[in-house]
C-alpha cells in the first residue's frame, strides 16, 4: 500500500503533494507516540529519518515552534517549565500534539502516512520542559538525544543562528532553580562561539540534571555514526520495535557483517563526527571545555570528538549502557557539578 501512495506523491504537482500532506487520519491515544528531544543543529532530524525509515510513523515537525504553529505559541525558545508545575494551557496544547490532533504544512513537512497509528514527534524546543511532559504523560516514550556542544555549535556559527542567552536570563523560575551560579559568568561571555557553547550546555544540563533511571533513553549522535548497527538494535529494543536492513541504506553504507567492515565504519563516522575540528582552533576548543566543565559535561564531551566511554559507562543504568538515565548534583564544597547515579 504504502509503495502505491508513494508513486502517487512522487509524480503529484507540488500543490497537490502539500495538500496530501495535510490529510491524514490519525488514532490513537498520546502513548502510542515517541518523543525525540535534542537541541537545534544536533542530529534529531537525522535520527529521526532512521526511526522511521520504513513509514511506520506519522512524522510530525517540530510542532512546538511557536513560529510556524500558532497553536502553540506559549511554547516560546528556550521556554522552561517546572516538572511539578500544572501550567493547564501547556498540558492541553502538548496533549493536543501528542494525540495527533495538529497538522498543518510546517508540522507535516516529512510525514508520508494518510492513516496513522503511531506517530513520531521530532523537538529541538523542548529540553527544559521535557522533564515536565513525562510527567505530566508518563507513558510516553521520550528519547533525549546529545550530541558534541562544539559540533552544534559550529554549525550555528556557520547559518549565523543568534545566541539568544537572554531567553534564559529572563525566566525567574530558571535561573532560580538552575542558572543563578552561573549568571556573572553569561554575561561575561564575549564571543558567539562562546554563547553557543553555554546555551548547548543548558539545553544539557537541565534534562540531565531531571531524570532519573529508566525514565528517557539517553542517545548519543556520535555513536550512531561510530557504531549504527549497536546503537540502531539497542534504540529499537528500548521502543520494543522491529527493523530491517532497509534501515542501513540512510547511513550511505550497507549493515556489516564482519568486523573488517564494522572497523571501516567506524573509522569514517569518526571522522564525520569530528570534522568540526577543521573550524574550530584548539584554543575554541579548550574555552568550550572549559565551560562544560561548569556543568560536570566535559566528563562526558572534551577536545576529541567522540564522547568518553568511561563517563557513559558511569551514567548508564545497569541494564543497558544506552537507558539514559542521567542525574546530577551540587557538591557545595566546589563551583562545579558531578554526576551521581540514582
Amino acid at each position: 500500500m504504502w509503495s502505491v501512495t508513494a508513486r502517487l506523491r512522487r509524480h503529484c504537482p507540488d500543490a497537490v503533494k502539500v495538500w496530501l500532506r495535510n490529510q491524514v487520519l490519525d488514532c490513537g491515544g498520546y502513548q502510542r507516540s515517541v518523543f525525540l528531544s535534542g537541541t537545534g543543529r544536533g542530529g534529531t532530524t537525522w535520527i529521526s529519518e532512521l526511526l522511521n525509515y520504513d513509514n511506520r510513523y506519522r512524522d510530525i515537525f517540530e510542532p512546538f515552534n511557536a513560529h510556524f504553529v500558532r497553536s502553540s505559541r506559549l511554547f516560546v525558545y528556550s521556554l522552561y517549565l517546572r516538572p511539578d508545575g500544572e501550567y493547564p494551557e501547556y498540558r492541553r496544547q502538548a496533549r493536543a500534539i501528542l494525540e495527533g490532533r495538529i497538522g498543518n504544512g510546517w508540522t507535516n513537512r516529512a510525514n508520508r502516512r494518510f492513516v496513522a497509528f503511531r506517530r513520531l514527534i521530532k523537538e529541538v524546543r523542548a529540553n527544559l520542559w521535557v522533564k515536565w511532559l513525562q510527567v505530566q504523560f508518563p507513558r510516553l516514550k521520550i528519547i533525549l538525544l546529545l550530541r558534541h556542544p562544539c559540533a552544534v555549535a559550529d554549525s550555528r556559527l556557520r547559518l549565523e543562528w543568534p545566541t539568544r542567552l537572554s531567553m534564559f536570563l529572563v525566566q525567574r523560575e530558571l535561573m532560580t532553580d538552575y542558572l543563578a551560579p552561573y549568571r556573572d559568568a553569561m554575561l561575561r561571555l564575549s564571543t558567539d562561539f562562546e554563547k553557543h557553547i553555554m546555551a548547548c550546555c543548558i539545553h544539557y544540563y537541565v534534562p540531565l540534571q531531571q531524570f532519573k533511571n529508566g525514565e528517557v533513553y539517553c542517545a548519543f549522535y556520535e555513536d550512531f555514526l561510530t557504531a549504527p548497527e549497536r546503537e540502531i538494535a539497542s534504540l529499537f529494543s528500548f521502543l520494543g520495535e522491529r527493523y530491517d536492513d532497509r534501515i542501513f541504506s540512510l547511513l550511505d553504507r550497507p549493515s556489516g557483517t564482519t568486523s573488517q567492515e564494522s572497523e571501516a565504519r567506524a573509522h569514517h563516522g569518526a571522522a564525520l563526527a569530528g570534522s568540526w575540528q577543521k573550524r574550530i582552533s584548539p584554543d575554541m576548543r579548550k574555552r568550550a571545555v572549559e565551560i562544560m566543565s561548569w556543568f560536570g559535561l566535559d566528563t562526558i564531551y572534551n577536545e576529541d570528538p567522540l564522547p568518553s566511554p568511561a563517563a557513559i559507562a558511569h551514567l548508564a543504568n545497569s541494564r543497558d549502557p544506552r537507558y539514559g538515565p542521567h542525574t546530577r548534583h551540587v557538591d557545595a564544597g566546589r563551583d562545579t557539578l558531578s554526576l551521581r547515579s540514582e
